[in-house]
């Protein structure tokens, strides 16, 4: 997403602007052909590592590495999503297509599209698709979705049942996209490729089915700490930064294996100014976002990684009937309409 679809006349907007020029410049939003050597060289490790390990009878260790690979992959084709990777739009759709089918057995596309609306409306109710998470209520507004009973088990139901379904709807999301829009290679390709694995991979595809499941879940429940508890809008905002920076949040004091779990994001402020700036970029930047947002009065959210645990855990709990204390807006609502589904 860039700034020009927003009003540009603050000085923050210029400011900002004028960073994106110098670190244009300075190269930071190039994608190293070596790092896709790299990228490469891991999957073929952890896959290959994973099929040994199978083969050997160390089913749990085989299922650590498929995981693995299967997250290590989904943050990689995310930066594809944001045609970070290659220097052409056409190269990051083609590609990140083709890896996504390859190693993830879904299309990219679909998650794509709905990817660049979440960039687009963060946190804004009925345009951000990322808020769309079935009967999941994460603000009053959205309880006329939900049934009254689910509040009482929704934190359990998140954890033990939407995160592990996380690339399962994905997949979902890429095949609807690729019909609406005719793309029935995509769809052939995609089933393709699950037929090839259970064919001729009969005896690793049970594992393969459960470590996609277990990635999936890790990658929601990190996606997850940095949006869901944080303010929502009815309203599309006129300025860039504060849609892109007072609705989400960074996690600070991450070691090598949070970031790499998060993808990179827990720079996750710096991710939504430049979306398609490298993951492993990120962390250059923070600085200068952080004294741009403070010198302009711009709120710039960051806590520690257990904090926004518990943000999360509250904000799933707070709806639970027997500790909700309903807003002036939903007590506006009469109880048939907040049970509706």
């Amino acid at each position: 997403m860039q700034i020009s679809n927003f009003c540009r006349s603050s000085t923050a907007e210029r400011e900002l602007q004028i960073l994106r020029k110098k670190y244009l410049k300075d190269g930071l939003f190039n994608y190293q052909a070596k790092w896709v050597v790299v990228e490469i060289a891991k999957t073929a490790f952890w896959y290959g590592a994973g099929v040994a390990l199978w083969s050997a009878g160390l089913g749990v260790l085989a299922f650590i590495c498929f995981t693995i690979a299967t997250i290590d992959r989904v943050w990689w084709l995310h930066d594809a999503g944001h045609l970070g990777v290659f220097r052409s739009k056409k190269a990051n759709i083609f590609w990140g297509n083709f890896g996504c089918i390859v190693w993830c057995g879904m299309p990219l596309e679909g998650f794509r599209r709905d990817h660049e609306l979440h960039h687009r409306f963060t946190n804004i109710i009925g345009k951000d698709r990322a808020l769309e998470t079935g009967p999941f209520v994460w603000d009053d507004a959205m309880l006329g979705r939900t049934f009254r009973w689910f509040l009482r088990w929704q934190t359990l139901a998140w954890f033990l049942i939407a995160l592990p379904l996380t690339l399962p709807s994905f997949l979902v999301c890429g095949i609807k996209d690729a019909y609406k829009r005719r793309r029935y290679e995509l769809i052939a390709l995609t089933g393709l490729r699950w037929a090839s694995l259970a064919y001729f991979a009969p005896s690793y595809f049970g594992v393969h089915v459960l470590s996609f499941l277990a990635g999936g879940a890790v990658i929601g429940f990190f996606a997850s700490l940095n949006h869901f508890h944080m303010p929502k809008a009815h309203n599309y905002s006129k300025s860039y930064i504060s849609a892109m920076v007072e609705r989400t949040q960074n996690i600070h004091s991450c070691g090598p294996l949070w970031r790499w779990l998060s993808g990179g994001l827990n720079h996750h402020i710096e991710h939504h100014l430049f979306p398609s700036l490298p993951q492993r970029h990120l962390s250059k930047i923070s600085k200068d976002i952080k004294i741009l947002c403070e010198r302009h009065g711009i709120a710039y959210n960051t806590c520690s990684k257990w904090v926004a645990v518990r943000h999360l855990w509250e904000k799933l709990n707070i709806y639970n009937e027997n500790r909700y204390v309903p807003s002036e807006e939903a007590q506006g609502l009469d109880s048939d309409q907040r049970a509706a589904a």
